[in-house]
């Protein structure tokens, strides 16, 4: 056998010794106890999970906290639109920034150990979650771009101390913070003044504001529409259409939210409002009603109270009675301006 073997050598296989891997520098390799690729994974369905959680559950409040308040909408409406614009907004304006818009941390301070840039932004996403999710718990309304960038501060200053931050964004974006109410503030000011003086002050106030209608619906959405498409998703490449084109896309949307306003949600708030109008007729039923009732009682059953009251309660003359008469209705009619229930009974015979 041996002999075949070495007569043979063409069955010999010659054994070469395998590639080495590339070698990894020390510092860019991760922790030995986690998987990269896991904690990315565990990131984008856990931590940044339960931070849009809290930051939907919060920040709701902006959008549709003031039209559930004035009741425009109801709080069953505000979350089914809350959640087509949040949608909406998530695709194709959501990827529309490069991630740069809070870059306040220098990274070129992680290069030696980019392992702790890592742990530093779970960590930043873990707080403020938490934060968001505790204060929405407690009726807080809070500040979700504050929160982020509180955090993200916060583990850049343990680490890397005051040189690991860029300061110099930070005070843009406090800048910002403080200019953005007073601009806030002054397009609401003069929105509510154009408001005021076409519509409040007229003197038919729901036939005006349902006559200009179809025109506040045809601004409302232009401007959404050409905001939307002018800064919107890269990923749709909504980036990519030319202006002009962005223009008149932005107009042929707003004219046909135009024409749904006066052909549709028009006579549906017309239908609204005269059931409305039905209804504050049947409050006046109601209170003639009442005041029915109520007449009834003084003239049937009235003589036994006034004798108690005024007879057997305490001996009154004109000038004791006007006095008792005039505190009681002084307090009655102070107390219902500010609607505070009162006994009138109590209020006259304790003066």
């Amino acid at each position: 056998m041996n002999n075949h073997l070495v007569l043979y050598p063409q069955y010999y296989i010659t054994l070469t010794t395998p590639p080495q891997l590339p070698l990894i520098p020390e510092a860019y390799k991760p922790f030995p106890h986690y998987n990269l690729e896991a904690v990315q994974w565990a990131l984008l369905f856990g931590v940044c999970f339960m931070l849009g959680v809290g930051m939907g559950a919060n920040d709701v409040a902006d959008a549709f906290g003031t039209s559930v308040g004035t009741g425009t909408v109801t709080v069953t409406q505000a979350f089914i639109l809350a959640t087509v614009v949040e949608m909406m907004g998530s695709v194709a304006s959501g990827f529309a920034v490069d991630g740069k818009s809070l870059s306040i941390v220098d990274t070129s301070s992680y290069a030696d150990n980019p392992d702790e840039l890592v742990i530093g932004q779970i960590a930043m996403l873990v707080g403020c979650a938490t934060w968001l999710i505790v204060a929405t718990f407690y009726s807080m309304p809070v500040s979700s771009i504050h929160s982020l960038l509180g955090a993200t501060m916060g583990f850049s200053f343990v680490l890397r101390g005051v040189n690991g931050i860029i300061w110099k964004r930070v005070f843009l974006i406090m800048a910002v913070w403080i200019l953005s109410p007073i601009a806030s503030a002054i397009f609401t000011l003069i929105t509510f003044f154009l408001l005021d003086v076409t519509v409040l002050r007229a003197k038919n106030p729901v036939k005006t504001g349902l006559f200009l209608l179809p025109g506040i619906y045809v601004i409302v959405v232009f401007a959404n529409v050409f905001l939307f498409l002018q800064d919107g998703s890269r990923v749709l490449r909504f980036d990519q259409i030319p202006f002009m084109y962005t223009v008149a896309v932005s107009l042929a949307i707003g004219a046909l939210a135009g024409f749904l306003a006066l052909f549709v949600i028009g006579p549906i708030m017309k239908r609204r409002l005269k059931s409305e109008l039905e209804k504050s007729s049947i409050s006046v039923y109601v209170g003639l009603l009442t005041t029915l009732a109520v007449l009834m009682g003084i003239w049937t059953l009235g003589i036994r109270v006034i004798r108690t009251v005024g007879e057997n309660f305490a001996k009154m003359n004109p000038a004791t009675g006007f006095s008792v008469e005039f505190g009681a209705a002084v307090c009655a009619l102070a107390t219902n301006m500010y609607d505070i229930p009162q006994n009138l009974k109590i209020v006259m015979v304790n003066p």
